[in-house]
């Protein structure tokens, strides 16, 4: 991926002369000279237009600036004159319009942008496209705010220097366009990239945060503002209500969770309004019975010998955050961090953890106050996968049912019997390090698929854990320690 960190930029101020004026003289026709009399004007006389006045700019890299104006006042022209400009200092190149990135109308948004699913993954949700049903869309499936996004993404991926954006969020509606606008700026000023945008929207103006904001009116009338640059959050936060919400809440929001609308007995769910309704929803449950890296954070607990009462002691300390649901729209503004940070305290345990794969590419609990552990699987992944690739299984397309039922399919007995004693192997080493309990089922292809599927050890979930300050561990057998 070409998504770059900050970099360090020795400021190379340029200074861009703009000025567009031209004359012209009426075409004679008969309805020419019938509008010409009939308002007293002069149809021979040759007139003096300005389009954009003369004047100077000054832009360094990494400037976010903004033109803004009515249709027709000149801002396209403005545009084009500054990027002509940039495009010939090194510190500006290369530089691209948004509306001319390619892209096929059939290309896999998970395929256009990074080069590995990890990288595509984190770009994505730098511009709001954190939803695993997004990923595996096409271009042509996405929405017009999706689309608008996903070309962002595209832009900022490109490995340009520049950015250059006419009409911004024009087809958004009000929520949309703040959302993308803070989003982009954000990433634009992350990466150290210079974003220039024209748009007829003065209400993304607080959200974009423009160093340099440029009001266009028509012809002579332009005012031109640089700005001292303070990070600040997305407007639309400050109307979001964070409160107590039920079951309805989540089905209301559940279709955009890739899991869906199953939901295990809820303790406790909240939801973040916006305009009265929910667009963010986070529902805790009652913890798992067991996990391996609960007992390796908090250690005490493997003091309790009986498991009943190791069970009834878990219920009582700790709750689970099972589900974290954000509407589309809000997404990349900061509301999943608001939600969890708000809503921890309220969890009515001293102790809550989650277990989230999207908390591999998306550190957002961690920094709503939660902590992480991610327990090494490589060695199991080794074992499991090795005699699994060596009979020809492309390990990349084992998460396929069908294409694994295709390969079993094609094998002769001799190698069949190979697979299924493979596949017996890969099950017993998968239990036995209690990364979870698999059965195998070998009889037909469609069997030995889904064993298959069940024994590779998927992209993990990372688990997370929040403790109340001022939580100490209770006594067993004399013991109290607090959870490292």
């Amino acid at each position: 991926m070409r998504l770059r960190l900050p970099r360090v930029v020795k400021l190379s101020l340029l200074r861009v002369k703009v000025g567009r004026r031209f004359r012209t003289v009426s075409k004679i026709t008969s309805r020419t000279l019938a509008v010409a009399s009939a308002f007293g004007l002069g149809v021979d006389e040759e007139r003096e237009v300005t389009v954009v006045p003369e004047m100077e700019l000054e832009i360094n890299p990494g400037d976010v600036a903004l033109i803004v104006g009515d249709s027709g006042s000149g801002k396209t022209v403005m545009l084009r004159m500054i990027a002509s400009r940039l495009s010939r200092s090194r510190a500006f190149r290369p530089l691209v319009w948004q509306s001319g990135v390619a892209v096929d109308p059939g290309e896999l948004v998970v395929h256009g942008v990074g080069g590995s699913v990890e990288e595509a993954v984190k770009i994505l949700s730098h511009v709001g496209l954190n939803e695993a049903f997004i990923f595996l869309r096409r271009f042509r499936e996405l929405s017009e705010g999706q689309k608008h996004r996903y070309l962002l993404a595209k832009a900022f991926d490109s490995g340009a220097k520049t950015i250059i954006i006419d009409d911004f969020c024009s087809p958004l509606d009000n929520v949309a366009a703040r959302v993308v606008a803070y989003t982009a700026q954000k990433l634009a000023r992350r990466m150290g990239v210079t974003f220039i945008a024209a748009t007829t929207r003065r209400d993304i103006v607080d959200d974009l945060n423009p160093s340099i904001l440029i009001s266009k009116g028509f012809g002579e009338e332009v005012e031109v503002e640089r700005r001292r640059h303070a990070e600040k959050p997305c407007s639309i936060l400050s109307e979001i209500e964070i409160r107590g919400a039920g079951v309805r809440e989540y089905k209301s929001l559940s279709r955009f969770h890739y899991i869906g609308s199953s939901l295990p007995p809820p303790r406790r769910v909240y939801a973040a309004y916006h305009e009265g309704k929910p667009v963010a929803v986070i529902v805790y449950s009652y913890p798992l019975p067991n996990h391996r890296a609960r007992n390796v954070v908090f250690p005490w607990l493997r003091e309790v010998r009986n498991l009943k009462e190791r069970l009834r002691l878990v219920n009582r300390l700790f709750t689970r955050i099972s589900r974290v649901v954000v509407h589309p729209k809000y997404r990349g503004i900061g509301l999943g961090v608001r939600i969890v940070r708000e809503t921890l305290p309220m969890a009515g345990t001293p102790i809550v953890e989650a277990l989230a794969v999207m908390a591999r590419f998306n550190p957002f609990f961690e920094r709503a106050g939660m902590r992480r552990l991610e327990l090494g699987e490589a060695g199991v992944w080794e074992r499991v996968l090795k005699p699994l690739r060596d009979l020809g299984i492309d390990l990349e397309l084992a998460s396929s049912k069908r294409y694994l039922v295709e390969v079993v399919r094609r094998m002769d007995k001799a190698r069949l019997r190979e697979l299924r004693r493979a596949v017996e192997r890969a099950a017993e080493a998968v239990s036995s390090a209690r990364l979870r309990s698999v059965r195998p089922r070998l009889g037909t292809p469609e069997e030995i698929a889904e064993t298959i599927r069940r024994c590779i050890p998927r992209t993990g979930a990372v688990y997370l854990y929040w403790v109340r300050e001022g939580f100490k561990p209770p006594k067993i057998h004399g013991l109290s320690r607090h959870p490292r």
